[in-house]
């Protein structure tokens, strides 16, 4: 489908709904469709956490990216609309206070609906770097939307220029402003700290970066001359305000390695943890208790594999949490706001799985508590 600027994206085939299998059993993960491509974002309505967003890549006969709904978690699926062709969705945001989903695709185009994904309207074009980029929303005020990835700011042709770590913001009402880290190249990954407004961190080739101005400024929180840090692979808050670290390592000539790193000091300091197999591609804190975190990490040093991991000690230790997608890529997770769900972006359809309580709730700092999303794109 040609994009189609400031003109509305109809929906294909609506009212079209795919059964899914079974509901998810405690400790097993279940597939939920909806269909058996790869699926390349997921999103939760935080106010209605039965209503999921599902973005796939179809391969043949043409890559080309679809976007599905679903209303009773996972049950069944409406398809919403065809992304433009030979372009995927890379990342979605549900904005649950304007009730507005945004969906950035590979291309750097930013699609915004109204409607529940039935009809999509063309905002912003970004020049995009080399690099991976997503997107994010302030847990403070939703309204307030960020991207993030790597730019070539002076010519825009990154043939000829050096890529620039790039975050882009949007506050309600307000037109697009953009900021850059210097010392970086590209972001892989930027946490937005729910207990402090203005806070974020940024995951970078060069380490990691902070800002307590909404982006501003920045300052080396980790750089890439400390231990194992190159470049960042998986960074994540917990509602405590408390930081996991996943970096990606090359040994010998040989990527895939990594380690993990925890902060509980706004990032003043990082102490290493029980690593996970390799590298981590994603974590999530489960939103009731930031003691439990769950991680995307490879199952190999090549990365012929990514798996599902569980921690209940903030990331000291880990165990498989794998059950039900043994053989398949996972690459990505999306938790419900209550903590009580959990959803896997995989090669092969969307899976999902009850969250076990596995201890008390904790008490938690006043304040918005991190949006139910993944983060950490591949280096």
């Amino acid at each position: 489908m040609a994009r189609a600027r400031g003109a509305a994206l109809t929906a294909a085939a609506l009212g079209l709904m795919l059964p899914a299998l079974a509901w998810a059993g405690e400790g097993r993960w279940t597939s939920q469709g909806p269909n058996a491509d790869a699926v390349t974002a997921l999103a939760i309505d935080p106010s209605a956490p039965e209503t999921v967003f599902a973005a796939t890549q179809a391969v043949e006969p043409i890559p080309a990216g679809i976007l599905f709904g679903s209303e009773d978690g996972g049950a069944s699926w409406r398809t919403l609309v065809p992304s433009p062709a030979g372009t995927v969705v890379a990342a979605l945001a549900f904005d649950a206070q304007e009730r507005v989903l945004s969906g950035l695709l590979s291309s750097g185009d930013l699609f915004q609906s109204a409607d529940g994904g039935a009809s999509w309207r063309f905002r912003r074009a970004f020049a995009l770097g080399p690099n991976p980029a997503g997107m994010t929303l302030d847990p403070h005020d939703p309204r307030t939307i960020y991207v993030f990835g790597s730019a070539c700011p002076v010519t825009g042709d990154c043939g000829r220029e050096s890529p620039v770590a790039t975050i882009w913001r949007q506050l309600p009402g307000q037109d697009w402003q953009t900021f850059a880290i210097a010392g970086a190249s590209y972001v892989t990954a930027l946490a937005i700290d729910p207990t402090a407004p203005g806070r974020l961190y940024a995951g970078t080739d060069t380490g990691v970066w902070k800002s307590a101005d909404d982006a501003r400024n920045w300052q080396v929180a980790i750089a890439e001359t400390d231990e194992s840090i190159r470049p960042v692979s998986a960074l994540a808050v917990g509602a405590d305000g408390s930081l996991l670290l996943g970096s990606y390592l090359t040994v010998d000539g040989m990527g895939g390695f990594g380690a993990v790193y925890r902060s509980t000091d706004t990032a003043s300091t990082w102490q290493p943890v029980s690593g996970l197999p390799y590298w981590a591609r994603a974590f999530v804190f489960e939103p009731a208790n930031p003691r439990n975190v769950w991680a995307v990490a490879g199952t190999s040093v090549f990365s012929f594999g990514f798996a599902v991991y569980r921690s209940t000690d903030g990331g000291r230790t880990w165990r498989s949490a794998n059950e039900g997608l043994e053989g398949l890529w996972v690459l990505q997770l999306a938790i419900d706001e209550a903590g009580h769900r959990l959803y896997a972006a995989t090669g092969a359809g969307v899976f999902d799985r009850e969250v076990a309580d596995s201890g008390r709730s904790v008490d938690l700092p006043a304040g918005p508590r991190p949006s139910p999303r993944s983060v950490g794109p591949r280096p």
